[in-house]
């Protein structure tokens, strides 16, 4: 039983018609008269949608509308927004790309073109995700560790630091709040992230695995690599979803050699964020000799 559809979102019941024949051999059809209803059909069936035709001009919620609202959301970061159009203005096509369209159909509504077009977005969009954290939609594990290893290999004169970032006791914020309210407090921390580091020339970061994320920037000395941890911390003081003071953890190692690998960098900050763990108003540690030492002692 086929379980991946395509959502066709156009106020023309001729027009889904077509593009629901056109596509039928391969995908079932989902149909929206408007961005408004595209949007609920989407949040009840977001497991089956393997991708979006979306229409621009339409009542309600118009196609650009959709796109804003649709991007809110970081689990549709995987989801391919295919628009459908009558003409081929620059502008148009530039801001359905800003507000994070795939691709365009024209509405010629040639089967080969179409068919291509579709297929080749849903391609794309499982490529990504397997580069992508379904949750924040910023980079997963393995694509942050080799954007990583490449932005230190092609800038060895650069100084770089790397932040090991988590919440402190997080499981116990799932305990309490529940899971849901729990990857809300995830999606805020990768976008505090995501607009932080943009003061930064050099920069890579994503989600390590629960609530861990890293971050690798390239900085002067290590005062404005903790520094910036200090910032992601003041930020996340005005998070007001929770009736708790959040406490988190910023590890800090300064990288002495730009060939080493991201695992053992990450390493290395771990073991600086464990000199945080459990003291109360300590946030942040940078990385000493002395503290692997110790380690190798214990």
């Amino acid at each position: 039983m086929r379980n991946k559809k395509i959502l066709i979102v156009d106020d023309l019941k001729l027009n889904r018609i077509t593009f629901a024949e056109i596509l039928k051999d391969e995908y079932d059809a989902i149909e929206a008269e408007n961005g408004k209803e595209a949007l609920e059909l989407l949040a009840a069936n977001r497991s089956e949608i393997a991708a979006v035709i979306l229409d621009l001009i339409m009542p309600v919620m118009d196609g650009f509308e959709f796109l804003e609202e649709f991007r809110k959301n970081p689990a549709n970061v995987n989801l391919p927004v295919i628009v459908s159009t009558t003409n081929n203005v620059v502008e148009t096509e530039e801001r359905c790309l800003e507000l994070g369209a795939w691709d365009f159909i024209p509405k010629t509504f040639h089967r080969e073109v179409i068919r291509f077009r579709v297929r080749n977005a849903i391609y794309r969009s499982k490529q990504h995700l397997l580069e992508y954290d379904n949750l924040t939609g910023i980079y997963n594990r393995q694509m942050f560790y080799q954007k990583t290893h490449e932005m230190l290999e092609e800038n060895p004169e650069e100084t770089f630091a790397f932040i090991r970032f988590d919440i402190d006791r997080f499981k116990m914020i799932n305990s309490f709040y529940g899971i849901a309210e729990g990857d809300r407090l995830l999606k805020y921390v990768a976008g505090i992230i995501r607009q932080a580091v943009k003061s930064f020339d050099l920069y890579q970061f994503g989600r390590i695995n629960a609530d861990v994320f890293g971050i690798c920037i390239g900085v002067k000395d290590s005062d404005e690599a903790i520094s910036f941890a200090q910032s992601i911390h003041e930020k996340m003081k005005k998070y007001e979803n929770l009736n708790c003071y959040l406490e988190t953890c910023a590890g800090c190692y300064m990288i002495t050699d730009n060939s080493m690998e991201p695992s053992e960098i990450y390493d290395k900050a771990t073991i600086a964020a464990k000199e945080c763990k459990g003291k109360y108003m300590v946030h942040e540690a940078l990385y000493t000799e002395k503290m692997g030492e110790q380690l190798w002692e214990e």
